[in-house]
């Protein structure tokens, strides 16, 4: 049985000593008419103090998710907030069977929404779920689907979001959004004492203070109850900085005055996020320490009771606790360890992780990584999502030259987020220490040597050369799994690089040189592999009985792994051929037995990836419905904010290509070219000829219907120049109908221009694309030009206007004299109307329309 609710998931005590904050507690009581609040304010400025009085007054059953930095994944997200809603009903089996599945994290979104329909609640059930320090969750994922996820809640739900931050602009959609009204969001002014709650404060702590002192105070915390609980604790007023130090108060008057065996614990126990018993014995070697926390939360020493044995100190309080820690002669590298050890011992990896590299000890290091890359099977946005916690405190610390294993660590999260320049610093790096590590570090060398060969910068025949005398990589034990060498891809030949240069091998009789350096290196998967990619290599030639005898041949090898990747692009690529021979039978049986296998071995980290090839191939027929549902899923982002639209994550690069395709046939044309245009600059700086090719090929299949034809020719001569020198023809020929007649077109002007494309070339790109049009309609089938004028408020053509300008929307917002939130409202409705979905975007388009100067 699954546990329902972990300590994370129960609210914190109320403060003994509190005020009732009545006018605050109005505007509360107000915006949950709205269902949804958002209270957004600084740290220290009393939003759980304030959310804890709303739950107490508002007669509603308290939900409490406190997040942090490890929650930024979907499926992690999504997990914890169905088990709470779970735990409102826990004998309804339905709910918990979704939530026990192993499937839950392939879909977290669509799975979650499926527990909510599940909900039986009547009247009499009323609830108030709060999500704590939601500013830490920044994947758009999460935050695309979540008023979706959320709207779909019983009406007797109301949701409260704690963040530091300003509502994202996800939750004023115009659609989708749940923010509706301005009165929905409470921030910094709103939640000021006022001198009549300050000295109210005061008086219940026994203390009254003059009219002068309650204006010093206010003056120096800015009316902020972190400032104000710090002053009271002191005993002591004084003038001084206006702008209140926290930090300097707790030094001055409070630190001191405790024990120094307090001091010390608290010190010991700061190097974690949260404490509970078990932790703080394992840190402080006392075996009272569950006493002590309670002491401390008695005695309200910012720290909170957060779970049944869960305590968090606050947030200020922590960073005043680890910079003392800092200056201490406290063992900082033994309570790393001792934290690392307690968290691998729970199998939380992620935390063991991170305690690890900050211990600086190998052995702790190499031991959770072994067991982070064995039993975890993550999906690659949360991979991604972890990754770029655990690279922030390898930098800070600056540790890698020490350490230069972990430089692998820095590599796969810069590979498969798109940070171009970074990869190919870290190869450097991993170029340079490659000695050290194949004599100090032979563990990890197999990793190393793997990430490597995705070097672009080298052809793969160089980087064999370079390998093919590396010493034996010896293997931790016999079930050790070799790390990802296909990003969870569905094709080997355009995974963790663009392996078509391999092709050369196979021409110039090189095998056996491979043999000897990668063969040694993927071991019992090298069969299954080489033959999935001499199929595919085949295959893109059109050679299809013979491609056909290969994909056979790999997924007969394929039998005798366990490696899910290699399993996968086996079935990839023969249903890939089945579908070039138009045989539907088979092509169905093929991704019907795939998708058994990914269910039956729980590889649910490959579900999106094959979804999007399952997709592709309905899409290949204009298929309306299967767009529709492709873009509706909430991991697909056409439209990421601007900061991340500038590049595509590696692997996600399949599912974008799946998703130009459901744009063009849903007449999206705007989004489709722009997200065409990422993938071009994308295939570019990593120098993948094949999606540089597909990419161009669908960009003058765009520009022919829109009527450019000379601009489409260019644009599809600039795609088939490289294929032709591999004799690679269905990366061109699989789009058929839509390719068909830009082909005709070049193939007419042949003599009329000395181009390097070869006629008999052609003439094979145009028959296999010919053959693939008369089984399918193409991506174009349904595409018409956009002739609908535009046509922008004045509110809104002044807000873009002034983001033009690079002012932010709080800027705005002073200009123009309304809410941030209003701003928000008026851009999304441009954005809209501009069929946009980020700033950059808008811009752009409203400047091509001329509705900008």
């Amino acid at each position: 049985m699954l546990t329902l609710v972990n300590d994370k998931c129960i609210p914190a005590d109320l403060p003994e000593i509190h005020i009732s904050r009545t006018e605050l507690m109005k505007k509360l009581k107000i915006a949950a008419l709205g269902l949804y609040i958002y209270i957004g304010a600084p740290a220290g400025s009393g939003k759980t103090v304030t959310a804890l009085l709303w739950n107490s007054i508002c007669g509603r059953k308290p939900l409490w998710i406190s997040l942090d930095a490890y929650d930024n994944a979907p499926s992690v997200f999504y997990r914890q907030l169905s088990a709470v809603l779970c735990s409102t009903q826990p004998k309804n089996k339905n709910m918990l069977s979704i939530l026990e599945d192993t499937a839950f994290s392939s879909s977290p979104v669509e799975n979650t929404i499926r527990i909510i329909a599940e909900m039986q609640l009547d009247d009499k059930n009323l609830y108030t779920l709060t999500l704590d320090d939601l500013h830490l969750i920044s994947n758009m994922d999460i935050l695309n689907s979540l008023p979706a996820v959320l709207k779909r809640l019983p009406r007797s739900f109301i949701v409260l979001f704690l963040s530091r931050n300003a509502p994202p602009e996800s939750f004023f959609n115009t659609k989708t959004g749940i923010l509706k009204q301005e009165n929905s969001v409470i921030n910094m002014e709103h939640l000021r004492f006022s001198e009549k709650e300050l000295k109210s404060y005061f008086l219940k702590l026994g203390r009254v203070i003059t009219e002068e002192e309650t204006a010093l105070v206010l003056m120096v915390t800015e009316g902020l109850a972190i400032g104000i609980n710090a002053i009271a604790k002191s005993k002591k007023i004084e003038s001084g900085n206006t702008e209140y130090e926290f930090a300097n108060y707790i030094r001055e008057h409070l630190w001191e005055s405790w024990d120094s065996d307090l001091r010390d614990f608290m010190l010991k126990t700061s190097i974690v996020s949260e404490i509970n018993e078990k932790l703080a014995v394992t840190l402080t070697g006392l075996k009272n320490a569950e006493k002590t926390l309670q002491n401390l939360c008695a005695a309200n020493i910012f720290i909170s009771h957060v779970g049944k044995d869960m305590y968090r100190y606050h947030h200020l309080f922590l960073a005043f606790l680890r910079d003392m820690a800092k200056e201490s002669k406290i063992n900082l590298a033994g309570l790393n360890k001792a934290a690392a050890k307690y968290y691998l011992d729970a199998r939380q990896y992620l935390l063991a992780r991170h305690y690890a590299v900050q211990s600086g000890n190998d052995n702790m290091i190499f031991k959770v990584i072994h067991q982070f890359n064995q039993y975890t099977n993550p999906a690659f946005d949360e991979y991604e999502a972890f990754s770029r916690l655990f690279n922030r405190s390898i930098l800070d610390k600056g540790i890698c030259d020490s350490h230069p294993y972990l430089y692998t660590s820095m590599m796969e999260a810069a590979w498969i987020s798109g940070d171009r320049e970074a990869v190919e610093l870290y190869w450097d790096k991993l170029r340079h220490y490659l000695p050290v590590i194949a004599v100090k570090y032979p563990k990890i060398l197999e990793t190393v040597i793997l990430e490597l060969a995705a070097d672009y910068r080298k052809p793969f025949p160089q980087l064999v050369d370079e390998f093919n005398n590396m010493p034996p990589i010896p293997r931790l034990d016999k079930h050790y799994q070799v790390s990802t060498f296909s990003l969870q891809l569905p094709f080997i030949h355009r995974s963790l690089r663009d392996f078509s240069d391999l092709s050369e091998y196979a021409d110039k009789g090189m095998m056996e040189k491979l043999d000897k350096s990668f063969g040694l290196l993927l071991k019992d998967m090298y069969k299954t592999i080489m033959s999935s990619f001499f199929s595919a290599i085949l295959l893109e030639r059109n050679k299809i009985e013979e491609a056909l005898k290969l994909a056979i041949q790999a997924n007969e090898e394929a039998a005798k792994v366990k490696n899910p990747e290699a399993i996968f692009t086996a079935y990839n690529h023969l249903s890939a051929v089945y579908f070039a021979m138009g045989n539907e039978v088979l092509l169905r049986e093929t991704l019907a037995k795939t998708e058994n296998y990914i269910a039956q071995s729980g590889a649910r980290f490959l579900d999106r990836n094959f979804l999007a090839w399952k997709t592709k191939i309905k899409l290949m027929d204009a298929d309306k419905h299967a767009a529709e549902e492709w873009l509706d899923n909430y991991f697909v982002n056409d439209d990421d904010d601007s900061k991340q639209s500038s590049t595509v994550p590696l692997y996600k690069i399949f599912q974008c290509f799946t998703t130009v395709r459901a744009l063009i046939i849903l007449n999206r044309g705007s989004r489709a070219m722009a997200l065409i245009n990422r993938i071009i600059q994308f295939a570019r700086d990593y120098r993948r000829p094949m999606d540089l090719a597909e990419a161009l090929t669908l960009k003058a299949c765009m520009e022919w219907a829109s009527g450019r034809r000379a601009e489409a020719a260019g644009i599809l001569e600039e795609a088939l120049l490289p294929m032709q020198e591999k004799r690679f023809i269905r990366i061109i020929a699989d789009e058929g109908a839509a390719v068909v007649p830009i082909l005709k077109r070049i193939a007419s002007s042949l003599g009329e221009s000395p181009a390097a494309l070869d006629r008999t070339y052609i003439t094979e790109v145009i028959l296999a694309a010919s053959e693939v049009a008369n089984r399918c309609c193409g991506i174009l089938a349904f595409f018409k030009k956009s002739g609908k004028p535009v046509k922008l408020s004045k509110q809104q053509t002044k807000m873009l206007e002034l983001l033009a300008k690079g002012y932010k929307n709080a800027e705005i917002a002073k200009m123009t004299n309304v809410s941030v939130a209003t701003v928000k409202w008026h851009l999304m409705h441009a954005y809209e109307k501009l069929d946009v979905n980020n700033s950059i975007d808008a811009l752009l388009k409203a400047k091509s329309l001329g509705l900008l100067k």
